[in-house]
C-alpha cells in the first residue's frame, strides 16, 4: 500500500491531511507536532507533485537528508505556496 499513489495533483491536500491524521493518532501531538506537520506536509506535497514518478512516503525523508534531489524535485514544484515553503522558510535555515 502507498499512501501517495495518486492519479492527479487535485488528490494530494486530502492525502496528507489524512496521513497527518494518522501520524497524530499514532505518535500523538506531542510527537506530531506543529513543526514536524509542517514539514511532513510540504515535503508530501513536493514529492507528490511528481506523483507520475510513484513517490512514496520514504522521498519525503530523502528531501531533507538529500540536497540534490530535493532541488531536483522543488524544481518541479508548480503550487507556490509549497515553493515559497522550500525558497523562503527551509532555505532561511
Amino acid at each position: 500500500m502507498n499512501l501517495y499513489e495518486i492519479d492527479n495533483i487535485d488528490e494530494a491536500d486530502r492525502i496528507v491531511n489524512d496521513a497527518t491524521e494518522i501520524f497524530i493518532k499514532m505518535f500523538g501531538p506531542e510527537i506530531f507536532g506543529p513543526r514536524i506537520q509542517e514539514y511532513f506536509k510540504y515535503g508530501s506535497l513536493t514529492i507528490m507533485e511528481d506523483f507520475e514518478d510513484r513517490p512514496t512516503i520514504l522521498d519525503v525523508v530523502r528531501l531533507y537528508t538529500d540536497e540534490a534531489f530535493r532541488e531536483f524535485k522543488v524544481a518541479k514544484v508548480k503550487n507556490a505556496v509549497v515553493r515559497n515553503f522550500w525558497e523562503k522558510t527551509y532555505n532561511a535555515m
